[in-house]
């Protein structure tokens, strides 16, 4: 039944994207079904409401931790909307969804994208909670029996301490792309209401506009985003390893990007913050030599080991620790892999040191860093960090999305 869950969770927004999009397929092959003002004015109004409580949340959840919901967190935010419900980025994920599908003026497609949505939402707050009871277990207990799961139906005054301060302008870079393309889209609607007689164009011209332009507007602020040192991330296995990352980063992809000589033996590779072993899996696999995985989490190596054993990989070694700290001896190490993950480092000018003592004269450091990651370091903050260090440095590859730096010594 656990894997079950688990699996579900993994596949959580395939599950909440499909009954949408099944929606929006019973409208456009039902002749009948035609655009109406009115229902277009009551959905863009409802996805309006739903837009400002992603705003107001978002104020909160980026400015205090570095998840959606509370679900990587050293701590609960107890504050703003959260002092009403429990999940209120769910909820107004479940508002937006309900606007988006009163646009179409149908029953029908209400129900078939609400109601799954729902459910989605619901099974992963069950998840999510489980988890949250094992990192803050009494005072998130208490938190659970005061304020609702999901919907708010009264605001009640906590008898706990408020934790949790806003800041719009973190919580608008950080949740950019919800925020700004549900902006997007309820502006096309509104002034493409002229053009309903063309039903089909009017849905493809909104949906394609909406999805440029939120990639563009997106990339930008994220980018350009103040960087501000938060926790460590502590999210879930599962969610390190679901199928969508292995689509935007590519493994195969990455490994051929560090050109890696299988003809030298005894070649050492630190995958610095391995989580569940993304990239140190694959790395074991095309090297001659030894992964070192390490993670300040104990979890993550277990989920490691037990996957490098499941693949039958003997050349990983497992390391405990904080990387400013590394437990590793000087100039030992060939290549450092920090892969998505230079964001999260909080004392980072002593892990650049450390990172520094323990590489081979020879040695490089390979950063990747995404737009997607919610520690985003733009490439020139990366750049003038190493340069500061005394490091030379080369631009590997630079995509819209993302970019992976060579760092030597």
């Amino acid at each position: 039944m656990k894997r079950i869950h688990l699996l579900l969770y993994k596949y959580r927004v395939l599950m909440g994207v499909i009954p949408v999009a099944i929606g929006l397929l019973y409208f456009v092959l039902d002749e009948n079904k035609r655009f109406s003002k009115p229902m277009l004015g009551i959905g863009t109004a409802v996805m309006f409401i739903g837009i400002t409580l992603r705003i107001w949340t978002a104020m909160y959840n980026w400015e205090n931790i570095n998840s959606v919901e509370p679900i990587a967190t050293n701590g609960i935010i107890t504050n703003g909307p959260y002092r009403y419900c429990r999940n209120p980025m769910y909820f107004s994920a479940i508002i937006l969804t309900l606007g988006f599908s009163l646009i179409f003026g149908s029953w029908q497609v209400v129900l078939i994208a609400v109601l799954p949505t729902i459910a989605v939402h619901l099974h992963q707050i069950y998840v999510e909670e489980k988890y949250l009871m094992t990192i803050c277990n009494e005072f998130y207990d208490t938190y659970k029996k005061r304020v609702p799961r999901l919907f708010p139906y009264r605001g009640k005054v906590l008898a706990i301490p408020v934790q949790g301060k806003a800041n719009w302008k973190r919580g608008l870079q950080r949740d950019a792309g919800p925020i700004f393309g549900g902006i997007v889209f309820v502006f096309l609607i509104v002034i493409l209401i002229p053009f309903l007689k063309y039903d089909y164009l009017f849905l493809g011209v909104a949906v394609v506009v909406t999805v440029i332009l939120n990639f563009i507007i997106v990339g930008k602020i994220k980018s350009d985003a103040d960087k501000v040192k938060i926790i460590p991330s502590t999210a879930p296995p599962h969610v390190l390893l679901q199928p969508l990352r292995y689509i935007l980063f590519s493994t195969q992809k990455y490994i051929d990007c560090l050109n890696i000589d299988k003809e030298i033996e005894n070649h050492v590779v630190l995958d610095l913050g391995c989580g569940p072993g993304y990239y140190s899996l694959p790395l074991a696999e095309n090297i001659n030599g030894t992964v070192i995985a390490m993670d300040i989490r104990e979890k993550m190596l277990q989920i490691t080991k037990s996957r490098a054993e499941k693949k039958n990989l003997n050349n990983i070694r497992y390391l405990k620790g904080d990387c400013s700290r590394i437990d590793l001896s000087d100039n030992s190490v060939d290549l450092i892999c920090i892969n998505l993950v230079l964001g999260e480092i909080v004392n980072l000018d002593e892990s650049i040191n450390e990172i520094a003592r323990i590489l081979k004269p020879l040695g490089r450091i390979s950063i990747m860093e995404s737009i997607f990651d919610d520690h985003y370091m733009n490439v020139q903050e990366v750049k003038e960090l190493l340069k500061k260090k005394g490091f030379s440095f080369e631009l590997v590859e630079k995509k819209k999305t993302y970019y992976i730096l060579e760092a030597y010594k």
